[in-house]
């Protein structure tokens, strides 16, 4: 019942638009019926809504705050899927209008009100819209973090339409709209991945015009990083298909992008040809943009051919077509070509002329540009100034609350104070008047009001004490406030390593087992036995992850506790070499050369050597992983209060600039010439340890030479 009251509500608020625009109301009837019988999240719901908000444009001013507050009011409460709907559909009408900041603000205040456990189709929509506003951001700013901002609101869509399910055409789309952003971040291979996917997806929906798009897209993508085969290859596809259903646009396209493959492969005569069918198809089929391009393609060719004649005559065809459908940029593109032409033909009048022209464009576009920066620029930095205001303003009321109550404080001491003097000098006053004769009472009486003005003194310099306590009270609250916020932030830097690291490494061990299990079945002696040495391999290889992530946990949450013993140094030194046997028969066998030299000491040790030979043992790891052929040494000194351990290795080495880095969580460096498995966290677990053991280490390395890692621990470790 509840929900249908709020159905309602919002069913006003939609009645409310369509009657502000009496100019498209017979046009939004049958739309609004259709919403009716809809529930609100649904896909026919939010197209029908769409629909309404781009029928009626500019004239409903979605700023009404008496309906946005009785919407907010009434249906953040109960149902907050209406009050998201309705800032999604202010975020809609102003990215309609290209207004892509306020566009982004308000749809990101709808995705406070959405439930983030739902998969309805509001809520892709407001993540796939919200992308494309940061699509369009990026195109002013030229900034490509933004497209970053994009991409993650895309992903969070792409789950969402895939369980729901409801329209290919919405997976086509957000999977070429993705293919789109990684292209314009260069990042060609999942590009195209997307590109290949939105193709799949269009021939399983028999999609066949979906299909010529995908395919001649990404032989675009393949024609920018200049692979003519496969672009060539691609396109030809493309215009295969398109021949075969008659679909005039995209055979046009394809023989546009030939025709700069064959150029660009200085196969003019096939690149004329391609020009020449794409203009017969567009003055077929009144293909504008088509007719221009090919036009233009044309007189490229010819002024690459030097017949400077016919590129001038081609040109001029460009500027005609542009006449009829005005694009700037491309109108830039042709005036600078034939200024060019002319000069190199000694036309200067000609050169200068279209020159003028050329730059007259050039800066009234930039002018433009720059002025849309500018304006987004702006509103970035007011929306932030606004954010850090408030912030601001909250602290600021906070501490005047606090100096408000210490004014009240002071303000009633002060009432005390003055009430206790005028009873004195009334008392005094009638004291002298009519009972002189008790002036030593009179006398002692003033002794205890000035008494009591003395404890009032006292109490109000306590009350500054206190007030000033307050205030360093407060400022070590602040700094309290300020390391906590650190410690989130840094907690969800690791979560988000953890999740981006942590994946393969897991899955990969485990398909190997899950692989070789399945193969025990039709093995044979020898492959069986095979088969259990790789199972045994990759299950201690997960079982190593594993147990590394638990030791870096509780590391990193301060969980892991020392267990400090007491030994005496000759033990102590033959039970590391014993602990190094071991490792050396299971890690090192014929891979390496391991040496040990430890050196005697007198006395005793106090120290955690269950830590002490984790550390040796991840160091040893790392040492065979990049030296697998050549000699590793493990060597131990005595400094007095410390000692020393150094394992050296002649293996590959560390480039200077990632010795800084090594010790991060899950920092991998792979080289070509030595790929290996790991998450990267042996060195940082080797240096929380360290610490744990109040030690120091250093790191020395030369690429292509080796390794010197050494580390200090004291020889009698006090417990915390």
């Amino acid at each position: 019942m509840t929900d249908k009251i709020f159905n309602y509500i919002f069913l006003i608020f939609i009645i409310f638009l369509t009657n502000n625009c009496w100019a498209q109301k017979a046009q939004s009837d049958s739309i609004l019926n259709n919403f009716l019988s809809h529930q609100v999240g649904s896909r026919a719901c939010v197209k029908a809504s769409e629909k309404i908000v781009s029928d009626i444009g500019d004239s409903y001013n979605f700023y009404n705050e008496d309906l946005k507050s009785k919407i907010e009011d009434n249906g953040h409460k109960k149902n907050p899927e209406i009050v998201a709907h309705y800032y999604y559909l202010i975020a809609y009408s102003h990215f309609l209008k290209e207004e892509d900041i306020d566009a982004v603000k308000n749809f990101l205040t709808a995705l406070n009100f959405v439930d983030s456990t739902k998969n309805n189709y509001l809520r892709y929509s407001i993540h796939f819209r919200l992308a494309n506003s940061y699509a369009r951001i990026q195109f002013y700013t030229k900034q490509d973090h933004v497209y970053h901002k994009a991409l993650y609101h895309y992903n969070i869509a792409i789950p969402i339409i895939e369980k729901l399910s409801e329209n290919s055409s919405d997976l086509i789309t957000i999977y070429t709209l993705i293919a789109h952003a990684y292209h314009g971040i260069k990042e060609f291979e999942k590009s195209e991945s997307y590109y290949k996917k939105a193709e799949d997806i269009a021939l399983k929906s028999n999609n066949s015009k979906a299909v010529v798009r995908s395919i001649l897209n990404r032989g675009n993508l393949y024609l920018r990083y200049k692979h003519h085969i496969k672009a060539e290859q691609s396109t030809l596809k493309a215009f295969a298909i398109a021949d075969s259903i008659d679909y005039p646009l995209g055979k046009a396209y394809c023989q546009i992008n030939l025709c700069q493959i064959n150029a660009e492969l200085l196969r003019f005569e096939s690149s004329l040809k391609y020009a020449q069918l794409a203009h017969k198809e567009s003055e077929i089929h009144d293909l504008p943009y088509i007719k221009f391009r090919s036009n233009q393609e044309q007189a490229k060719i010819y002024t690459k051919l030097k017949k400077y004649d016919s590129a001038i005559l081609y040109y001029n065809k460009c500027i005609t077509n542009l006449s009829s459908h005005p694009n700037q940029f491309y109108l830039k593109k042709v005036l600078s070509e034939l200024a060019e032409i002319y000069s190199i033909r000694g036309e200067y009048k000609n050169a200068n002329k279209h020159l003028s022209q050329y730059l007259h464009l050039n800066d009234s576009l930039n002018n433009i540009d720059y002025k849309k920066r500018i304006k987004v620029a702006e509103s970035i930095h007011q929306h932030e100034a606004t954010v850090f205001k408030n912030k601001l303003l909250e602290k600021e009321n906070t501490l005047h609350e606090v100096e408000l109550k210490m004014s009240k404080l002071i303000l009633l001491s002060a009432l005390a104070l003055i009430f206790l003097l005028v009873i004195s000098y009334i008392i005094q006053s009638r004291a002298k008047n009519k009972y002189k004769s008790l002036s030593k009472k009179i006398l002692t009486q003033k002794n205890i009001i000035s008494s009591q003005n003395n404890e009032i003194i006292a109490k109000n310099k306590d009350l500054n004490d206190y007030k000033i306590n307050l205030e360093k009270l407060v400022e070590e609250r602040t700094l309290e406030l300020k390391e906590a916020l650190n410690m989130a932030q840094e907690s969800n830097q690791f979560k988000n390593a953890f999740l981006e690291n942590i994946s393969h490494e897991i899955r990969t061990p485990m398909n190997a087992i899950i692989g070789f299990t399945e193969l025990l079945e039709f093995a044979d002696e020898n492959e069986f036995k095979h088969s259990i040495d790789l199972i045994i391999q990759n299950s201690e290889e997960l079982l190593e992850t594993v147990e590394g992530l638990v030791e870096i946990a509780k590391l990193k949450t301060s969980i892991k506790q020392l267990s400090l013993t007491t030994t005496e140094s000759t033990y102590f030194n033959q039970a590391i070499f014993n602990y190094v046997s071991i490792l050396k028969s299971e890690i090192f066998k014929e891979k390496a050369t391991l040496t040990v030299e430890l050196s005697h000491f007198d006395g005793t040790i106090t120290t955690d050597i269950n830590k002490l030979c984790r550390i040796l043992k991840n160091l040893l790891d790392n040492a065979i992983k990049f030296s697998p052929k050549g000699n590793v040494n493990l060597s131990s000194f005595d400094y007095g209060d410390e000692i020393e351990f150094i394992i050296e290795d002649d293996g590959i080495g560390i480039s200077p600039e990632k010795l800084n880095d090594i010790f991060g969580i899950f920092r991998k460096f792979e080289v070509k010439q030595n790929p290996h498995r790991g998450i990267g966290i042996g060195l940082s677990i080797v240096d929380k340890l360290i610490q744990k053991l109040d030690g120091s280490m250093t790191v020395e390395s030369e690429l292509n030479k080796g390794t010197k890692f050494s580390f200090r621990i004291p020889k009698n470790l006090i417990a915390e």
